[in-house]
């Protein structure tokens, strides 16, 4: 049996310490790349979110047409999401899913120009290190600047990403995960009501007038509902009852339209309105079939992001009506009766107003047109 002597174990920590230090050597040198390749989840589709303040990197295209990277996203679409490319020698390239173009750090540009999903070919700029940290965390550095990339909150709330940083720390940490593409549709009760332009006219108007018919008269009852519609045209008439939201899921409220009529009617008699509470009507156009649309409502009933292709009337046959709140609204041309309305951003002429309580409209020179 073979005795260590205090020469034997001196030479063995000498040993060890030049492994240890050719690792450092080897890790300074960007050698454990590789190591952080493996982690990569290369082929693959994710998502990124930036630890400075838990939004989605997206490929913005409001904010340019060359898409440059953002964490300025509460929901994760086609702009949130990237495929991982394995660009060689222990990198990767990002693949917008948005518009199939490689993300680019291109310091032609400028000094410190934003990251940009712009670029048909990886070269240099197209290419990062992946390097995994803990809990499901990252750091990016570009190879073509050798600097990190970092959702600065000096640059702006939601500044564009920049690969401008020597060292990492919160602002250039982001976590990740991998699109699911077969997710599980989400379960949101039996009461909201999900359309799609799938689905036939009839069983749509059917599952709207059930609706309706529980929500007309239901002032004091537990019944809630929600009529959400995805982008798409529609043929319908929705009456609104009370505790009822119909809301419209496209970016713009042009991307659902409403092709017959959206109403909300008085519950009283005499055609009086001052007790049509608890309903709202959110986000789409709607072409009204009569060439007018009624509503006619009191408290808690906004109209909101409403694109209304025709007249508007806030009263049924000139009787009283008490309030509600409109906002980030279109028509041409609105008739009101009401004693109480806050309309802070609206589009139409002043029309007529039916009672001497009721607050005129802005004008229509007065007012933005794409404030919607």
């Amino acid at each position: 049996m073979r005795t260590f002597s205090r020469r034997d174990s001196r030479r063995n920590l000498r040993g060890l310490g030049m492994v240890v230090k050719l690792g450092l050597v080897l890790s300074l040198c960007g050698y454990h790349t590789t190591m952080a390749l493996a982690a990569a989840p290369i082929g693959q589709t994710i998502w990124l979110r930036a630890n400075a303040n838990n939004l989605f990197v997206s490929a913005d295209q409001n904010l340019g047409t060359n898409l440059p990277l953002a964490a300025d996203s509460g929901a994760m679409d086609a702009p949130e999401q990237f495929k991982v490319i394995d660009a060689g020698g222990g990198v990767i390239a990002f693949q917008s899913v948005a518009n199939n173009l490689f993300v680019s750090a291109d310091q032609n540009l400028g000094a410190n120009a934003p990251l940009a999903a712009n670029r048909t070919a990886i070269g240099s700029w197209e290419k990062f290190k992946w390097i995994e940290l803990t809990g499901g965390q990252i750091n990016l550095q570009s190879v073509g600047t050798g600097r990190f990339v970092s959702a600065d909150r000096n640059l702006g709330t939601n500044a564009p990403l920049v690969a401008d940083r020597t060292t990492a720390a919160g602002w250039e940490t982001f976590i990740w995960g991998v699109v699911d593409s077969n997710p599980t549709p989400p379960d949101f009760g039996p009461n909201v009501l999900i359309f799609n332009t799938s689905m036939s006219t009839a069983t749509i108007q059917n599952q709207i007038n059930s609706v309706f018919s529980t929500q007309q008269n239901n002032q004091f009852g537990s019944q809630r509902n929600a009529l959400v519609f995805e982008p798409g045209q529609y043929s319908v008439n929705i009456p609104i009852g009370f505790y009822t939201q119909v809301l419209g899921l496209g970016a713009s409220p042009d991307d659902v339209t409403i092709i017959g009529n959206v109403h909300a009617d008085p519950t009283l008699p005499n055609n009086n309105a001052t007790q049509t509470f608890w309903r709202a009507a959110e986000g789409f156009s709607v072409n009204p079939s009569t060439g007018t649309l009624q509503w006619a409502v009191s408290q808690a009933a906004p109209f909101r992001r409403m694109h209304v292709r025709g007249n508007m009337v806030l009263h049924q046959n000139g009787g009283f009506g008490s309030g509600g709140w409109m906002s980030d609204d279109m028509w041409p041309r609105i008739s009101a009766s009401v004693s109480r309305l806050c309309t802070p951003i609206v589009q139409g002429s002043p029309g007529a107003l039916g009672r001497p309580r009721g607050r005129p409209f802005p004008s229509a020179s007065s007012i933005s047109p794409d404030r919607m």
